[in-house]
């Protein structure tokens, strides 16, 4: 359900009513089945690829097919373990905890021994929950950060549209 049932959190997935898209310029979207239909709407659709770049944090070749515990406390836990399966990481076991978790000592000693109890010998994370983690240092197992990235395709079309709605910005400031 692309569109959480047309609630807004802690139900659903709305983030404004769908009535708002009369306002929008284009769709980005995640889901490839979201097409936007609306008599008198002609919006560009891009589609939101995801990826695991390693220029920062750990890449799974870094990682050398270790076992590794991937640990999320995101609004959609099983995007980011699938995307580590897909990029190649050895996940022997997940552990998801709540959107926007606060973590605490106490749940670094559950991590840690989930993570030990399924021989994992490092610990995965979202840049999110890694930020969230980093007052508990230091760490009874090494925690590291798997960034995703979200590039709309066609990436070309996307730029080329892009830098037209921002010529017509400026155009329009000009004057």
């Amino acid at each position: 359900d692309p569109f959480g049932g047309g609630r807004f959190p802690p139900r659903g997935r709305l983030r404004e009513p769908l009535d708002t898209i009369v306002a929008a310029d284009a769709v980005l979207t995640l889901d490839e089945e979201v097409v936007v239909e609306s008599p008198g709407l002609d919006l560009p659709v891009y589609r939101l690829m995801r990826s695991t770049p390693g220029d920062r944090g750990i890449s799974a070749d870094a990682a050398g097919g270790r076992p590794v515990l991937a640990l999320a406390g995101i609004a959609t836990p099983q995007r980011f373990f699938d995307d580590l399966r897909s990029a190649g990481w050895n996940v022997v076991q997940t552990m998801v905890f709540r959107d926007h978790h606060r973590y605490d000592a106490e749940d670094l000693v559950f991590i840690a021994e989930t993570a030990g109890g399924a021989g994992a010998e490092l610990i995965v994370t979202t840049e999110k929950d890694y930020v969230r983690l980093l007052p508990l240092e230091p760490w009874p197992l090494p925690i590291d950060f798997v960034p995703i990235e979200l590039r709309p395709e066609p990436f070309d079309e996307f730029r080329a549209w892009i830098a037209s709605e921002l010529r017509a910005i400026r155009g329009q400031s000009d004057g």
